[in-house]
């Protein structure tokens, strides 16, 4: 059996002049993952990644040249209508072959996703061991009922499976297979979003999290169960360095919903790192509840220099009542306070537009953002996901076809777009004018520059255009000449990704 693998965003030349401003795409982990373990078991697995395509014309002569028996393809929400069109030109061009989707998509509905004609089978949740199970009953002509964690359908009806069981031994996962990955050196040769530098690439400390915010939950217990799951700081330490030795990899970020949530095991993989003297520049996503200026010190001294915290909002009411958040403000003080105390550069992912949010309620998220003063936030318009708490609340009555989360209008919401928008340009403004810049901001601003030099003349410009947006007020002549070059890149952006689509 030959199984191709695809991850069905489709990137190219829409987004080129995007991504030299802004930032980069990051690689399919969830694909390469399952072509390791897959190739571990003597599968012949190709992967087959459409970030850098400019047609759907290169993914159908990939798929002719492959022949592939089994067509997996990645479904994200936010995507999901490239991975049915991804899906029936699989169909279209190989009629025999079996189809099949994973990811949070599918799992949150797979019913849904069965109903698409192109569209044989769904994996459940962690796929792994499922889709192994299922090419060995493809190859056999065994019945799919007897592989666990699989829909399909069946005289019209659909099938769910046995429930699979989730791995527990993350260390028995090989690194995910980049060297089978065409677009692997692609991905290297991007600018990252500062303040990384450049090799950037990401990784996977472990799975699951053991938190239950409305708008993450239940969707990652669907995927990766109740909890969280651990990799070894050994193992997890091997990769870092093999992608440093081989890919000269320079930093890192971890992908991890809450890379903190266990105190101990992110002591043990800092001391891993301070060991093998890996010279690395890494970040991570955290929680404030879950840090500490103790933990603050040893990632510090491991190397780390970026934290993102899950803020969301400066309401007490919409993190405890909308949310589920399960912190409180003076955690998040603590936290932003204990970045600054050690030198880390702090992020705050902010959410505005939720359910229920008042007027009053974002003003008091740009007041506390002012109180905490981030180095760097990230605020975008709540824009619930496909099997999230927050999506049963407002799939019915609130939610609109729109899913950019950087735009208004996801969500219905008692304040118009407009006025969503102007909160949010205040918010950006005051942030800007509040935020003063740190001796570690400076720091990392000058090896941002200066260790890229050496690049060309592509990377300095895509550094000092992100730093002016950065350290710029939201006023005068210099911002308005910013905000116009950032407006013009967006309006092409959105210019070729609108003639894409027709």
């Amino acid at each position: 059996m030959r199984v191709a693998l695809v991850y069905p965003k489709l990137g190219g030349q829409m987004n080129r002049a995007f991504r030299f401003l802004t930032g980069s795409y990051d690689p399919p982990l969830g694909i390469m993952y399952l072509g390791a373990f897959l190739r571990a078991r003597e599968i012949d697995v190709n992967l087959v990644d459409l970030s850098f395509s400019t047609s759907w014309d290169e993914y159908q002569n990939d798929l002719l040249k492959i022949r592939p028996d089994i067509v997996g393809i990645s479904s994200m929400s936010p995507f999901a209508d490239q991975a049915y069109r991804a899906a029936a030109i699989a169909k279209k061009s190989l009629p025999n072959c079996h189809v099949i989707l994973g990811g949070p998509h599918a799992t949150a509905s797979p019913e849904e996703t069965l109903l698409n004609k192109n569209v044989d089978f769904v994996v459940l949740g962690e796929g792994e061991n499922t889709l192994v199970e299922f090419i060995e009953a493809a190859d056999r002509n065994h019945d799919f009922a007897r592989v666990k964690g699989l829909a399909y359908r069946k005289n019209g009806t659909v099938i769910l499976t046995l429930p699979r069981e989730f791995i527990m031994d993350l260390d028995g996962i090989p690194f995910p297979a980049r060297d089978l990955l065409p677009t692997w050196p692609k991905y290297l040769q991007q600018i990252p979003f500062f303040p990384y530098i450049h090799p950037y690439t990401t990784m996977m400390g472990g799975r699951g999290c053991p938190f239950h915010c409305s708008f993450c939950q239940p969707m990652l217990e669907k995927m990766f169960g109740r909890g969280i799951r651990l990799r070894s700081s050994k193992n997890l330490a091997d990769e870092v360095e093999t992608l440093i030795h081989h890919d000269q990899v320079r930093s890192i970020f971890f992908f991890d919903d809450a890379f903190t949530a266990k105190a101990q095991w992110v002591e043990e993989v800092c001391d891993e790192f301070i060991k093998r003297k890996i010279d690395l520049v890494w970040g991570i996503n955290s929680r404030v509840n879950t840090f500490s200026p103790e933990l603050a010190l040893k990632l510090k001294a491991a190397g780390c220099i970026y934290v993102a915290f899950g803020v969301e909002s400066g309401s007490p009411r919409v993190l405890k009542e909308v949310l589920n958040k399960g912190i409180n403000l003076d955690q998040v003080r603590s936290a932003f306070e204990a970045c600054r105390k050690v030198g880390l550069l702090s992020m705050a992912s902010l959410m505005m537009g939720s359910p229920g949010e008042s007027r009053e309620d974002i003003l008091q998220t740009i007041s506390f953002v002012k109180e905490i003063k981030p180095d760097i936030i990230d605020a975008h318009f709540t824009t619930p996901t496909l099997g999230s708490e927050m999506y049963d609340w407002v799939k019915e009555t609130q939610l609109t076809s729109q899913k950019n989360r950087y735009r208004a209008g996801g969500l219905k919401h008692s304040l118009t777009v407009d006025e969503l928008e102007q909160l949010y340009e205040s918010l950006q403004h005051e942030w800007s004018k509040s935020t003063p810049r740190t001796r570690a901001y400076r720091k990392v601003v000058k090896d941002y520059v200066y260790k890229n030099l050496s690049r060309g003349v592509r990377s300095p410009l895509k550094y000092l255009f992100v730093l002016a947006l950065l350290v710029s007020e939201n006023n005068g002549m210099i911002r308005r000449v910013l905000d116009l070059g950032k407006r013009m890149v967006l309006f092409l952006h959105r210019s070729v990704e609108q003639e894409a689509r027709a």
